[in-house]
């Protein structure tokens, strides 16, 4: 009797321990795409902020050349030419 007990049980411990196995598995596996997904955040961070630093560039430098295309029309205008 006590033979036929353990003969049952070993397979149940295989199956707990392989279960076991592949529970630290997947745990690996989330970790490591929890870390990918992390970075992958860092760096659309990094690039929204790059994309909004170059949009206020040239907003800039538009707002810049619509003041000089203003300026050059009202010298036009007043018969005025700009010193060089």
């Amino acid at each position: 009797m006590l033979l036929k007990f353990k003969f049952e049980y070993a397979p149940k411990q295989m199956q707990v321990e392989s279960l076991k196995y592949d529970v630290r598995e997947k745990t690996d596996l989330l970790s490591e795409a929890s870390a990918a997904i992390e970075q992958l955040e860092r760096l659309a961070a990094a690039a929204a902020a790059e994309r909004e630093e170059e949009r206020e560039r040239l907003e800039d430098r538009l707002r810049q050349m619509e003041e000089d295309i203003g300026e050059s029309n009202f010298l036009v205008r007043i018969n005025i030419s700009p010193k060089s």
